[in-house]
C-alpha cells in the first residue's frame, strides 16, 4: 500500500500537471472551448483523466502485488474506495500544479518533492505508529497519511467502514480543497 500511495501521488502529480501545462501552452484548451464543450466539461474531463490514471496505476500495482507478493487488501471495496478518494484528491492537486507552474522541469521538481514529503509524513516509508507523536501529528497534513491509515485499519486490523469513514471524509475534504484551488487557478491561456 505504501508504494501504491506514493507512486500514484507522484505520477498523477507529474504527468497530470505536465499535461495541463502543455495543453495550455499549445492552446489545446482554448481550441476545445471553441467547440461545443463548456468550461465545466473541459475541467471535468481533465479531472476524470487524472483520476483514471491513478486508478489504472493502482490496478497495475495491485495485480502485481497479488501475483508476486500475495497482497491482501482486506475489504476490497473499502480499499477501492480509499484508492478512489485518494486518486481524486491527487487528480485535483495535479490540475492546480499544472495551472500555476509554467515549466515542465518545475512541475517535475515540485511534484517529486511534494510526493516524497507527503509520503514520508504520511507513513508510506515506515508505519506512522513508530514515529514520535509530534511527527505523527505533523503527518496529518498529508493526504497520504489518511490513505495509509485507512489501509492499515482495513488490511492489518480488519476494520470496517464504521472505523475508517472519518479517514475517507478527510480524503474527500482534501479533494474538495484541491478541486477548489484547481478551479480557481485553472487557466485556458497563458
Amino acid at each position: 500500500p505504501g508504494i501504491l500511495v506514493q507512486f500514484v501521488m507522484m505520477m498523477v502529480l507529474i504527468y497530470g500537471g505536465i499535461s495541463v501545462m502543455e495543453d495550455r501552452k499549445r492552446r489545446v484548451l482554448a481550441r476545445i472551448l471553441y467547440s461545443s464543450a463548456s468550461f465545466a466539461e473541459l475541467f471535468g474531463s481533465k479531472f476524470l483523466g487524472r483520476v483514471l490514471m491513478g486508478l489504472l496505476q493502482s490496478a497495475i500495482l495491485i495485480v502485481a502485488g497479488k501475483l508476486f507478493f500475495h497482497l491482501n487488501l482486506g475489504s476490497v471495496w473499502l480499499s477501492g474506495l480509499n484508492i478512489l478518494f485518494f486518486a481524486a484528491a491527487m487528480a485535483a492537486l495535479s490540475i492546480f500544479v499544472g495551472s500555476v507552474l509554467k515549466k515542465e522541469e518545475l512541475i517535475v521538481g515540485v511534484s517529486v518533492l511534494t510526493a516524497n514529503v507527503f509520503a514520508a509524513l504520511g507513513g508510506c516509508w515506515w508505519p506512522a505508529e513508530i514515529v514520535p507523536p509530534a511527527f505523527r501529528t505533523l503527518g496529518m497534513v498529508s493526504p497520504a497519511y489518511w490513505a495509509m491509515d485507512t489501509f492499515h485499519q482495513v488490511i492489518f486490523f480488519g476494520k470496517g467502514l464504521g472505523t475508517v469513514w472519518p479517514n475517507l471524509l478527510v480524503l474527500l475534504a482534501f479533494g474538495a480543497v484541491f478541486t477548489g484551488l484547481a478551479l480557481r487557478f485553472f487557466k485556458i491561456n497563458e
